[in-house]
């Protein structure tokens, strides 16, 4: 991925996410191993995320949730290598989307400077 998108300049002028935080606003926790295995297998520098829960823990939401939060997790933090990774995770109730919960978090405490949400519908 650097190769093809042209990262490894940036990398080499030493832009790769040191002293960054980026949020993930999502609705499903993560396998922390998995972000882990990924980071290992592209030869990343070990950077778990930090996980905020915004009340309770919706757990791993085994439908497209949880690998919607994987992508978003370990490709930002391939992109910006050695970025701040926190992932805020909000459980849907009967009146809102835990996604716009998220969402509502990451504005509301200023939790970070850069914030991705890529659900695609």
């Amino acid at each position: 991925m650097a190769t093809i998108y042209n990262i490894l300049p940036l990398w080499a002028a030493g832009i790769d996410g040191t002293g960054q935080t980026i949020a993930i606003i999502q609705e499903s926790n993560i396998h922390i191993d998995d972000v882990r295995a990924f980071r290992s297998l592209f030869g990343l520098p070990a950077n778990d995320p930090e996980v905020i829960l915004n009340g309770p823990d919706p757990g791993v939401l085994i439908d497209d949730d949880e690998g919607e939060a994987d992508i978003d997790v370990q490709w930002s933090g391939a992109v910006a290598k050695n970025a701040t990774i926190k992932l805020i995770v909000s459980a849907s109730t009967e009146a809102s989307y835990g996604v716009a919960l998220s969402g509502l978090y990451a504005v509301n405490n200023n939790v970070a400077p850069v914030a991705s949400m890529s659900y695609g519908e």
